[in-house]
């Protein structure tokens, strides 16, 4: 948990990274405090999995564009998040609008000293097709190879992120982007550079014109 607070520390300055004030011990547990991510006036925590609140289609797209500009900041100091997930995107509200917050770092590392991960030996097909099925958001060359951790890893994980959330608001583009940006083909993926200029050119065309329903329902 201090290495997880000193990569937060390293963010700090990030506005879609919570903020963190420190770490201590109680008794034989090690706590981290860090800013309150949530609704600010019934002093609750959602994440994206969790449950979400009514969003316009805008505005879900404007969130994800904030979660995508976030990890290209955090591949650009040299980190990896490792963990990209919509359980670890938090829906904070300052009492004006809502943003989302990239969370949990305990599995991040650097770029130079990336973690090994284990090749898994599927007995059948069904078993391999099962294990996707429960980890959508890991990059298969990690469980079919033994790949290390990857900055192409992290883009497999945000663009699982961006179907479902595509899906909620019946964005066709999204669904699109995400098909490239999670190719499972590891070199077939774009840079979250593409996938950021993509975006915005998909919100100012919502904006002009829009196509896509909002969701206020949980549909995973």
């Amino acid at each position: 948990m201090v290495v997880e607070a000193r990569v937060m520390e390293f963010l700090d300055d990030l506005p879609s990274v919570p903020r963190v004030f420190g770490v201590f011990r109680q008794g034989q547990v090690c706590c981290m405090v860090q800013q309150f991510i949530g609704n600010t006036h019934n002093m609750s925590s959602t994440t994206l999995q969790t449950g979400r609140p009514s969003l316009s289609a805008l505005k879900c797209m404007s969130m994800t564009l904030e979660v995508v500009i976030a990890l290209n900041a955090i591949h650009q100091r040299g980190l990896l998040h490792n963990d990209v997930a919509l359980r670890n995107i938090l829906v904070h509200h300052n009492g004006t609008k809502y943003r989302a917050k990239l969370t949990d770092f305990g599995m991040a590392c650097s770029q130079q000293y990336p973690r090994g991960n284990r090749q898994i030996k599927f007995a059948s097909l069904d078993e391999g097709l099962q294990f996707h099925q429960d980890y959508p958001d890991v990059a298969p060359e990690k469980y079919l190879d033994g790949a290390c951790d990857s900055v192409k890893g992290d883009v497999y994980s945000v663009g699982h992120v961006m179907k479902i959330l595509a899906l909620s608001i019946r964005s066709r583009e999204m669904v699109d982007l995400r098909e490239v940006s999670a190719a499972f083909d590891a070199d077939d993926r774009l840079s979250l550079d593409c996938v950021i200029n993509i975006l915005k050119t998909i919100i100012e065309n919502e904006k002009i014109n829009p196509t896509c329903r909002g969701f206020n329902e949980r549909l995973i």
